[in-house]
């Protein structure tokens, strides 16, 4: 991905412009390498946007999520970004993820939502990540439900936890894309073209939000 300089409501920022993905073959250490450079040359808070698939079927397509906690299959099958020799000049060893969601931006990012009289339409849930790139199936989609999960994604938690490592802040906000399939009888079916159009008509309004969020900072 590129990296992107500039301000954005009164604030210095780095974009991502693109992300890679563990599925595509790269290492959770080479995924979450810019996340390093931004911490490395100053950056202090992270904002973490993505797409996902609705678990919780109280949310529809469209919707956003403030990201309260997350599950991660991959970290908890070894595939870590921690894994390996630790470099204590990056963070410690053992850093704990019970706050790896910043309680004041979530608080923040609600009052932002409500605001913008959106809030309706803007959840707190807790973000399961699936290693990719196949969408779940019926069953995972029913195992991720009962475990907790009320979104799935194939990104984020990798990022997020680099960012703990180094000390930042986090907020991340989840596009709900596409509905997860949880019942046998239906013959809707995840697709990645549903996800690529949602995420065109909701672009304006995930930016505005995100730049209503930094002018409060």
């Amino acid at each position: 991905p590129n990296l992107v300089f500039g301000k954005l409501a009164d604030h210095v920022v780095v974009l991502m412009q693109g992300r890679i993905h563990p599925y595509e073959g790269n290492s959770p250490k080479l995924c979450t390498l810019p996340v390093r450079v931004m911490a490395l040359i100053g950056v202090k808070t992270l904002i973490a946007t993505n797409a996902v698939g609705g678990i919780n079927q109280n949310y529809n397509v469209g919707d956003f999520v403030v990201v309260k906690d997350h599950i991660s299959m991959p970290a908890l099958g070894g595939l870590n970004p921690l894994v390996g020799h630790n470099d204590a000049a990056l963070g410690e060893r053992f850093i704990p993820l019970s706050d790896a969601y910043d309680k004041e931006l979530q608080a923040l990012a609600h009052k932002v939502a409500n605001d913008m009289g959106i809030s309706k339409t803007v959840h707190s849930g807790v973000y399961f990540c699936n290693f990719g790139p196949c969408f779940e199936s019926i069953a995972e989609c029913r195992f991720i439900q009962v475990v907790g999960g009320d979104i799935v994604g194939m990104s984020l938690t990798h990022e997020v936890t680099v960012a703990r490592h180094m000390g930042l802040r986090v907020l991340a906000i989840s596009l709900v894309t596409n509905k997860a399939v949880l019942c046998y009888d239906s013959t809707e079916k995840s697709n990645h073209l549903e996800v690529l159009e949602t995420g065109k008509q909701k672009a304006e309004i995930m930016k505005k939000y995100v730049v209503e969020v930094l002018s409060n900072l």
